[in-house]
Order: C-alpha cells, then structure tokens, then sequence
C-alpha cells in the first residue's frame, strides 16, 4: 500500500515536468487591467491688466484730489499715486465731479498668481503749505534773510488732509478674477470706474455722472385758492432736504399746467439739513391746474413733486 502511494507520487511529478518541457503552462487567473487616470493638465493663469476709467468724487473737501492706488497678486504688488506728487501737479475736482483718467494702468502681469487684490484711497490734498511757499520763494530776493524765519515758520506746518473716500476689492480666481468693466463702487464721497482685462482691452465706456442726494421733502400749496389776479396772497412753500456731507446748490423750477413755468431760481441746502423756499403767487384763470416743482443740480433732474389747485371765483 504504501509503495503505491510513492508510485502514485512520482508519476505526477513526471506529467508535470513533461508538461512543462512541451510548452504546456497550466491555466491562470487572468491579470485585470488597470487603466491610468489622466493628470489634469493646469489651465496657466491668464495675463492681467487693471485700468482705471474714472474717479468721482462726492464732496471734495476743497478740491484738490490724490489718489493713492495699490493692485497686488500672490507675487507681486504695484503703487502709485495720482497725480504723482514729485510732478507737483494737481487733480482739482468740485463736488461731485467726474474726473477721465483715460485707462490709466495701475497693474499688468503676464501671469496672475493668486487672487487680485485692489485698493484705492482718496484724500484731499491741504494746499496751504505749498502755496505759502511758493508766494515766499517769490518775494525771498526782495526779503533776503528776513523772511527766512518766516519760511522756516511755513515749512514746520502741519499738513490738513482730508479723507474723501475708498474703495477695497479682492477678486479670486473662480470669480476669473473680477476680468470686465466694474462702475460706481467705492464707499464714503469716492466712486470708481475700472477695467480688468486680459487679452482685448475693452473701450473706455462712456462718461458717467454723479448727483447728489437732494430731495424734496415737502410741497406746501392750498389745494383750492380764490380767484385774485392783482393780490397774490397763496402761499408755495418748497422744503428740500440735503443728505450729504457738504451744501449742495440746486436750481428749482416751477411750472403750471395752465400758465407754463412761472418761476425759478437757486438756492444753497446746508450739509444734513433742510431749507424752506417760500415764494406767493396769484391765480387769475378759473378751474384746475397742476403745479409741479422740479430741482436739478448741473442740468440734471434730482426729483420733482406736484399739487393739483383748484381756483374758485
């Protein structure tokens, strides 16, 4: 028995070596096939340019404007400021005033690293020093040294710049980094109207404008009055309100739909104030009319409010 089990053994050890000397290999599990997922390729970041269109300014403070400009991304930054001040030059601008400045670059790199990130302050320059200065330069041959106490008198003054306004904008990367025109933004008495692009530069868009928050708050007219083409007696009163930082001058018209307009003229609203124009007229022609007060700052409408009046004889 137990020679027949070795007998047994050794020939399939013999089958298996045949096996193998013909060619023969016993079957296998077959080997899956992977397939590699494809590395996304990175898109490179685009060139980029930041141009400014416009600069408005609220109330000015006086209306010598510079402006303070920084654009940076993750490599590298850029500042300026206009106009520069080793030009001695000067951006003057009134209250709410639009100033082009005509795609002024204040950033370009051939490629965006990170996000963008802008910021842009605006003050009003205090003149005084400088202007002093220059009136004793001018007189200094005259003077000679006797004015030189006075020069170094000027020169130790204390500069009184005014904030007028800013604006702060990061743009990230799945926002294409802010790439289009943007317009009207900032916060306090400054506006901004700037361009980001990368490879086409768009057209300056067309100049905006900038009004100031003067509102009519009241129109005071007797809804019905006695016909009187000799005695003018009825009352208008107009009461305009004024919500910004600085007094605003509006012209006011007034106009009926009987006669046409009728009277007009200007007037000054304080800062965060209201004024009453009071005026009387006479109404000579029987039945209704609507009486209608428009104000408009610099040609532009700023509101208008109508009452209808009913003449009686």
């Amino acid at each position: 028995m137990k020679i027949s089990r070795i007998a047994a053994i050794l020939l399939l050890a013999m089958l298996l070596v045949t096996g193998f000397a013909c060619g023969r290999v016993p079957a296998a599990e077959p080997t899956p096939t992977l397939t590699p997922t494809p590395i996304p390729t990175a898109t490179p970041n685009p060139p980029l340019n930041v141009h400014l269109d416009y600069i408005g300014v609220e109330c000015a403070h006086g209306g010598h404007v510079q402006l303070v400009v920084e654009v940076k991304d993750g490599d590298r930054a850029e500042k300026y400021l206009i106009p520069p001040v080793e030009a001695g030059e000067v951006v003057y601008m009134g209250d709410f005033a639009i100033k082009e400045l005509n795609n002024q670059r204040v950033f370009h790199t051939p490629f965006i690293k990170g996000n963008l990130e802008i910021s842009i302050l605006a003050y009003h320059r205090d003149q005084a020093k400088s202007d002093y200065l220059d009136w004793i330069a001018m007189m200094e041959w005259y003077y000679r040294e006797s004015i030189l106490p006075l020069k170094n008198l000027v020169s130790n003054m204390p500069e009184n710049d005014e904030l007028i306004g800013y604006y702060e904008q990061t743009w990230y990367p799945d926002e294409n980094w802010g790439i289009g025109q943007h317009g009207n933004v900032g916060a306090e008495g400054l506006r901004v109207w700037y361009s980001i692009w990368s490879d086409t530069e768009p057209s300056l868009p067309s100049k905006p404008t900038l009004l100031p928050d003067v509102r009519i708050q009241s129109l005071s007219i007797p809804s019905q009055v006695n016909q009187r083409c000799w005695f003018c007696d009825v009352r208008h009163t107009l009461t305009l309100v004024n919500n910004e930082d600085c007094d605003i001058t509006v012209d006011w018209q007034a106009h009926s739909s009987v006669t046409g307009d009728f009277a007009s003229d200007s007037v000054t609203v304080p800062s965060h104030s209201h004024i009453d124009v009071k005026r009387s007229y006479c109404y000579c022609t029987l039945g209704s009319a609507e009486v209608t007060y428009t104000i408009s700052y610099k040609g532009s409408e700023l509101d208008s409010q109508s009452v209808t009046v009913t003449v009686i004889p």
